[in-house]
């Protein structure tokens, strides 16, 4: 299920970290690059479930965000293009 709350990333494209993202299940830290995956909806868990793959290794990262935790900053998000 598609998340009830706004994330503004577009799928398949590439971000790099501004500043670190921190999670309950992985983080996104300053400087790495990143390619959006999804944004899937939990309603069992109450979180949104952002998915991306790290681009120097293709690892899947997946950041848990909580239905009362704060807004991401979107800002610490920086689209890169190859």
């Amino acid at each position: 299920m598609t998340s009830w709350r706004n994330v503004p990333l577009t799928t398949n494209a590439s971000y790099r970290l501004e500043a670190d993202i921190v999670s309950v299940h992985d983080s996104l830290r300053a400087g790495q690059v990143v390619a959006f995956i999804s944004a899937d909806y939990s309603h069992y868990d109450n979180l949104t479930a952002l998915t991306f793959r790290e681009r120097s290794s293709g690892r899947l990262l997946q950041l848990w965000w909580f239905d009362n935790d704060p807004d991401i900053d979107w800002r610490k998000l920086t689209p890169v293009i190859f």
